[in-house]
């Protein structure tokens, strides 16, 4: 994959990769000259920034390469989040592209030719995320949350036309959801018995201790199932879409879940300097607060994906 930009400026991305270690790498390129490759099995994301001076045309290139033997892990590299603070064109001055995936003999296969968020475009100064906790039935109130820069304004919304026209209203940067967006490997829908129960997002959650609902319980496939369809639905107006996981979160910060201590989660959020709460937001609306701060903090260089690029958006807790 290569992209240009007209300097100067500074190129960041995150980056990880599944590969042979030692033997294959995701390296990028700076004008045709290699800044850095990495290799092995990671399902962490790592930040990268380079500073590029003198004026004119830049090239920026990211190559996945094989040593033609063996292979392990998912043998791909991914790269998200690209960001230039230079000129992408004589006019521009910021641009993204989010985010891509390399995969097999040098070849290159990027999500950019799926989804029409993933182009590279102007990017603006204000962070805006809408989160959302979904409801299985259109019956149950699902909570939206439209945070920008870090005052949030939460509603209740019922059937996925509501929650897409608050997306389409606010045009956000990024879409996290409260509902499972993937399936277990070996799985072709939520209602196949064959394949494993688990997703490496779940089993990251136990690792870490964290409680969570495995979606192949009765109650999680219908959310699994409207998950699945409203990503879909919010993909195809052009936005980005990752799933996350509201309690978890909050554990990581140290915060109450809205089951146990609702007023203390709204203290907690507002400890984090999130504005605009108040005492009377239900547990749903909190949810959808904490699923749009995760997302603020994911785009912000704060969060990680566990599990690889389907999996679950978390909190770094080192950038507490």
């Amino acid at each position: 994959m290569t992209t240009v930009g007209y300097g100067p400026g500074t190129v960041s991305f995150y980056w990880r990769v599944s590969s042979e270690e030692d033997y294959d790498y995701l390296e990028f390129y700076l004008d045709d000259e290699l800044q850095d490759r990495i290799s092995g099995i990671s399902t962490s994301w790592q930040l990268k920034s380079y500073n590029v001076e003198g004026e004119g045309l830049h090239t920026f290139t990211w190559r996945y390469v094989k040593d033609g033997s063996d292979e392990d892990g998912n043998d791909r590299g991914y790269v998200d989040y690209l960001q230039w603070t230079g000129d992408a064109e004589p006019e521009s001055s910021e641009w993204v592209l989010s985010p891509a995936f390399f995969r097999g003999v040098g070849a290159l296969v990027s999500v950019a030719h799926e989804h029409p968020w993933e182009k590279l475009m102007p990017r603006r100064k204000q962070i805006i995320v809408v989160g959302v906790d979904l409801a299985g039935s259109v019956r149950r109130a699902t909570g939206v949350c439209v945070l920008r820069r870090m005052t949030a304004r939460a509603h209740v919304a019922h059937g996925d036309e509501e929650i897409l026209d608050a997306i389409e209203r606010a045009q956000p940067d990024l879409v996290p959801i409260d509902a499972p967006l993937s399936l277990p490997a070996g799985r072709k829908t939520i209602h196949d018995r064959a394949g494993e129960h688990l997703r490496e997002c779940d089993r990251e959650l136990q690792r870490r201790k964290i409680r969570f609902f495995p979606i192949t319980l009765g109650p999680m496939r219908m959310l699994t199932e409207r998950g699945l369809a409203l990503k879909a639905k919010i993909e195809a107006k052009g936005y980005r879409v990752v799933e996350c996981y509201p309690g978890a979160a909050q554990d990581v910060w140290g915060i109450p879940r809205q089951h146990g201590d609702r007023q203390g989660l709204v203290r907690g959020l507002e400890d984090l300097g999130v504005q605009g709460l108040s005492p009377e937001m239900t547990g749903d609306e909190l949810d959808a607060v904490t699923a749009a701060l995760v997302g603020h903090w994911f785009l912000a260089g704060q969060g990680e994906m566990l599990g690889g690029a389907n999996g679950i958006v978390i909190p770094l807790s080192h950038a507490l």
